[in-house]
């Protein structure tokens, strides 16, 4: 793809000093969020992408984002219906907490994946530093939450963005990137519910009850040991599924 991953873009830029801009930051979210919504409730059979992450959306000549490698992908034999799989499968910092402790996915662990890229859209931070020393590694969702209970989400915002973007916006994107990544899956929204919150401006977002769930240093080498493993068994993506790529259309109001 002419601009490469996500990853790239917002950790790699090709020129010194060159970030994705906010506009086109919301623009590949709201591609991504149509995306998933697509497989989740618009396919034949409902397919769980089970490894959206930021070095799995690539990037076309226009920036319009699409969600590749379907690898892991996992069609569901009931649709809305957890399904069991035989090992644990995912990538560290995106994946889903239940998934290394119950071992069955639905919709809800893509929905967790992609609030944790989110957060690193809005924060220009990795989901896990795996560049710093283990004690001083630290989640992303974690550090958010620790923000959202201080009341301070803004601080959290990528500074390389010279403070040129709608605060409104950005808190909004923050809390619904909060909202996905929520520990319980049951308190998660469908990825429809929120591409409607990303959009519409007057939307009321919930007042999110996180509890004390915010891992931080320690706990993530902990965490990292259950996520190593990962299964190839999976079943065929449906026809009408580009199996490397699903082209994200991208909301025509941003």
């Amino acid at each position: 793809m002419p601009n490469g991953s996500l990853d790239k873009a917002l950790f790699e830029p090709k020129a010194a000093g060159e970030v994705l801009t906010w506009r086109h930051r919301r623009r590949v979210l709201a591609g991504v969020a149509s995306a998933l919504a697509y497989l989740h409730r618009e396919c034949e059979r409902q397919v769980i992408h089970r490894d959206v992450k930021s070095s799995n959306i690539l990037l076309d000549s226009e920036l319009k984002s699409k969600v590749a490698d379907f690898g892991l992908a996992r069609i569901l034999v009931r649709s809305g219906e957890p399904d069991t799989v035989s090992a644990v499968a995912g990538s560290f910092g995106y994946m889903a907490p239940e998934c290394a402790c119950t071992r069955k996915v639905n919709e809800k662990v893509d929905v967790y994946s992609f609030g944790v890229v989110a957060l690193e859209i809005a924060c220009g931070r990795r989901a896990i530093d795996h560049q710093a020393a283990e004690e001083e590694k630290e989640v992303l969702v974690g550090w958010m939450w620790g923000l959202y209970g201080r009341q301070a989400l803004l601080d959290g915002a990528d500074e390389r963005l010279h403070a040129e973007y709608d605060e409104v916006q950005m808190e909004r994107l923050m809390v619904v990137g909060l909202w996905c990544a929520h520990p319980d899956p049951s308190s998660r929204p469908p990825m429809r519910q929120v591409m409607a919150a990303l959009n519409l401006e007057t939307l009321p977002l919930p007042a999110i009850d996180y509890g004390p769930w915010a891992p931080r240093r320690r706990e993530v080498a902990q965490l990292s040991s259950q996520s190593a493993s990962s299964s190839t068994s999976t079943s065929a993506v449906p026809s009408g599924v580009n199996r490397q790529c699903l082209e994200a259309e991208i909301i025509s109001s941003l």
